[in-house]
């Protein structure tokens, strides 16, 4: 079902302009010509610049697969305790930790994508009602140059203040 949904969905794509059209959907959903990460996102490469400087020691697939191996290894111990003890619970704290995982890990993170795991956390919202102001705080605090970008400090001031 999975595979025919997607052939559902990129066969325009492919329909017009063969599968120049599909790897041009992919280069999208994957931007990996922008580089390992982009205007100081608060994510793992970012700190790491710092002290061991991989977007020049690196070349660009060594840059992806370190990305990748990096993600998914520290996506295994979650995913490893929720099959050992599944329940809804479980399996909301897992979502959140690994989309977590993939905004602290993964290959050019935007900061819009740190709503994604508080989107999980806030469901969790009883479960963690004494960790999710200040994880909303923080995760706030890494919208702070986009916002200040676009011009919105009122919004991020009154969102900070909210929780």
């Amino acid at each position: 079902m999975f595979v025919l949904t997607t052939l559902v969905l990129y066969y325009p794509f492919i329909e017009r302009q063969g599968m120049e059209g599909f790897l041009q959907v992919l280069t999208r959903i994957f931007p990996v010509k922008r580089g390992l990460f982009q205007d100081k996102v608060a994510s793992f490469w970012c700190v790491l610049h710092n002290f061991h400087k991989v977007n020049t020691l690196y070349d660009q697939p060594t840059q992806i697969k370190m990305a990748g191996a990096l993600t998914i290894l520290s996506c295994i111990p979650s995913s490893y305790y929720l099959y050992r003890t599944p329940n809804p619970k479980q399996f909301l704290l897992s979502l959140f930790i690994v989309s977590l995982n993939f905004y602290v890990f993964s290959f050019h993170v935007h900061e819009k994508q740190i709503i994604l795991p508080l989107l999980f956390f806030a469901i969790l919202i009883l479960e963690v009602r004494h960790f999710f102001s200040i994880t909303c705080t923080v995760a706030n605090y890494s919208l702070l140059l986009l916002i200040h970008l676009e011009h919105n400090e009122f919004a991020y001031a009154a969102l900070t203040i909210g929780f």
